[in-house]
């Protein structure tokens, strides 16, 4: 850049505009592109204040790690399954299985020969091999849990590509995020794959009317420790699924009294004009 842009005088007293300037920065000054060191020369400066380290990303101008985490960080696009799965009303546990679930991470039969395990596989429903798609998909006992709570609902049964596509699926169908229809199937995939454990582990028998109450139990429990808001019903009917949930009704307002004397007709005519 050219000594003109900064000016004679400038050179020779190291002063842009109010800015004292040292050796090494009028330097730095004059190899910087004519647009860059026109903002600079914008910033106000005072010589009557003390020079301070502000940071622009922070609302109070002091520096925060947590802003500079999220200046460097690689962020990816938000999904909206976990924004389902990780919420107040879904027990961690529950989430945490969830979340390997999504992940792929669950010990499945076609996830252990993958690691070299070898293994005659058997679905709980006796027809197929055990994947992680069948079991929480297409397996008829696990499709006849799902399509229950859909009818007692006045959902339509709907097919699923993925685990990842259930809870989304029931959320455009719900007004929230934690309504009622959204937890519902996240409890249901907890409750089949216990089942699923206690007959490959337990010798127990894979029920669908136990993982169905056990679903509604889970509800249950969680509507009486929790509580719901009316919100978070609407539109369930179901006198079963109703019934032992804590609704919470917020309290309504005192009412007052309010005295009022009508104004004589010249006070309201003034006030109008």
């Amino acid at each position: 850049m050219s000594v003109g842009l900064l000016g004679r005088e400038s050179v020779v007293s190291g002063t842009i505009t109010g800015w004292a300037l040292a050796p090494y920065i009028f330097l730095t000054l004059q190899r910087l592109p004519r647009s860059i060191v026109e903002q600079i020369l914008l910033v106000p400066i005072s010589s009557e204040e003390p020079d301070l380290i502000r940071w622009d990303l922070s609302p109070d101008g002091t520096f925060h790690l947590q802003t500079a985490w999220e200046l460097v960080r690689c962020t990816r696009p938000r999904d909206e399954v976990y924004s389902i799965i990780w919420q107040r009303h879904i027990p961690s546990r529950v989430s945490f299985f969830l979340w390997r679930l999504l992940h792929g991470f669950l010990a499945t039969d076609d996830a252990l020969c993958l690691r070299g395990f070898h293994m005659v596989s058997r679905c709980v429903c006796g027809r197929e091999a055990e994947t992680l798609g069948h079991h929480f998909l297409d397996c008829p006992r696990t499709r006849y849990i799902c399509g229950h709570y859909q009818r007692i609902l006045g959902m339509r049964e709907l097919g699923f590509l993925s685990p990842r596509a259930l809870p989304p699926i029931w959320r455009r169908r719900a007004p929230s995020r934690n309504h009622l229809w959204v937890l519902m199937p996240c409890f249901i995939l907890w409750q089949v794959w216990k089942a699923r454990n206690a007959y490959r582990f337990h010798s127990q028998s894979f029920l669908t009317d136990a993982v169905i109450f056990q679903v509604g139990f889970d509800l249950k429990l969680t509507g009486s420790v929790l509580g719901f808001k009316p919100p978070q019903l609407k539109g369930v009917l179901d006198s079963q699924i109703l019934e032992g949930l804590r609704v919470l009704v917020p309290p309504r307002r005192p009412i007052r009294l309010v005295a009022w004397t009508r104004p004589s007709p010249g006070v309201a005519t003034r006030f109008l004009r």
